[in-house]
């Protein structure tokens, strides 16, 4: 009986254990997150588009 009870007990000590660790791993992604805020998902025509721009800037500024 008694080692039903300290194997349950375990069992609890475990499942705490297990859930303040989980606990932790997510505050720690949502400093990170925060930190560093995940990037726009760029779809590729949006990526050539800014990627054209950005040459005929440049290419402005040096002729100007």
């Amino acid at each position: 009986m008694a080692q039903k009870e300290l194997r349950r007990q375990f069992r609890d000590i475990d499942a705490h254990t297990t859930r303040a660790l989980h606990n932790i791993q997510q505050v720690k992604r949502a400093r990170a997150a925060r930190i560093f805020p995940a990037p726009l998902p760029l779809s590729s025509k949006t990526f050539e588009w800014s990627y054209v721009l950005a040459l005929m800037l440049m290419f402005a500024l040096v002729i100007d």
